[in-house]
């Protein structure tokens, strides 16, 4: 069951329409781009984003797509984006996710608004079952979800995993691929395989 199905379940309240209205937020550009929302709490906080970025950064310059960062303020720039963290409100990157080819992020709202749009997204879990934290309007055929090895790591259900980073074990060039088979159908070209 999905959290939003709890939350409706316990509450009595049906589930309906995202009640959110973008606001508009130009970019300097013209050429399609992707939306990237690295950063959230504690255990939901990917270090391998930098790696990823460098693996997809030359697929998408090719195909003249860019890479645009959202987030809060205080959130670190990343390498090989167009960086709106801490410029926009959630309505103005509510705005950007709206007209972005694809979402890529953590846990957090933009990846619930992408999947309300219908969106493709990939999204990482790491301290829940990625059953309960999948989107709930996300569609099998537009959407890859990502959480560590279930086998090895329960999830910590807390923000800070005591223990380990459990985010940390998703490997950049598995969500490198799934971004590029979801744009486009393009196999990744990455020689190298993470340990």
């Amino acid at each position: 069951m999905k959290f939003l199905e709890l939350y409706s379940l316990c509450s009595a309240q049906a589930i309906g329409d995202i009640q959110f209205k973008p606001s508009l937020f130009p970019l300097p550009f013209t050429d399609p781009y992707i939306t990237c929302h690295p950063w959230s709490k504690g255990s939901k906080n990917w270090s391998r984003w930098p790696l990823l970025l460098e693996i997809l950064h030359p697929h998408l310059e090719k195909k003249g797509i860019k890479i645009v960062q959202i987030g809060g303020p205080n959130e670190a720039a990343l390498p090989f984006c167009h960086n709106t963290a801490g410029a926009t409100t959630y309505k103005q990157a509510g705005f950007l996710v709206q007209n972005c080819l694809l979402h890529l992020s953590t846990d957090t709202w933009s990846s619930h608004w992408s999947s309300y749009l219908q969106k493709k997204l990939v999204v990482l879990i790491s301290n829940n079952y990625k059953e309960n934290s999948t989107p709930y309007h996300a569609l099998p055929d537009r959407t890859v979800v990502f959480e560590p090895d279930r086998t090895k790591y329960k999830p910590s259900f807390a923000y800070d995993d005591p223990i380990d980073k459990q985010i940390d074990q998703i490997k950049a060039e598995d969500v490198a691929a799934a971004v590029l088979n979801l744009l486009d159908g393009t196999k990744l070209d990455w020689p190298y395989q993470s340990l």
